[in-house]
């Protein structure tokens, strides 16, 4: 996970987001900036996981406070096996599913950027095979060490 900072006097954000898993799913990656469209794009995007976390969600899951609420359906989630899906994807361009990797993009990463309070962030955002804990660090450093952009009439 890696900042560019924007120029001075430069508002604008953008993404390179870029996903590898050992699945269905693959190697994915999308870059654009962010945008209303764009955001609204992305956020149409499901989480996903494999058959057996959606077994042991249903199942075992429902004992441990962090599994049992989860509610994952083949109609919430995007199911990906080691060579297809075994639900329909979404989000699909040129013939491929981006679900995964926009669901990363904006459900997690923009996410959890959204959770700053003061000042925004303006530059360019590469992320590569990050994942929650990474988007967090973020966040707390851009804090740390006033990496915001201030917000209009702040």
């Amino acid at each position: 996970l890696h900042v560019v900072p924007a120029e001075p006097g430069q508002r604008r954000l953008s993404f390179d987001v870029a996903i590898d898993f050992p699945t269905a799913i693959g190697r994915q990656r999308i870059q654009f900036d962010l945008c209303r469209k764009a955001f609204c794009h992305g956020a149409a995007a499901r989480t996903n996981c494999s058959l057996a976390d959606m077994i042991y969600a249903q199942t075992l899951g429902k004992f441990f406070a962090d599994v049992r609420n989860l509610g994952y359906t083949s109609r919430n989630i995007l199911i990906a096996g080691r060579r297809g899906y075994l639900n329909t994807p979404q989000l699909v361009e040129n013939g491929k599913s981006l679900e995964a990797v926009w669901h990363r993009a904006v459900l997690d990463l923009i996410a959890a950027l959204s959770l700053i309070d003061e000042g925004r962030l303006a530059g360019h955002v590469i992320s590569y095979k990050a994942g929650h804990s990474l988007d967090v660090r973020l966040v707390t450093q851009l804090a740390l060490h006033d990496l915001l952009e201030p917000l209009c009439g702040a």
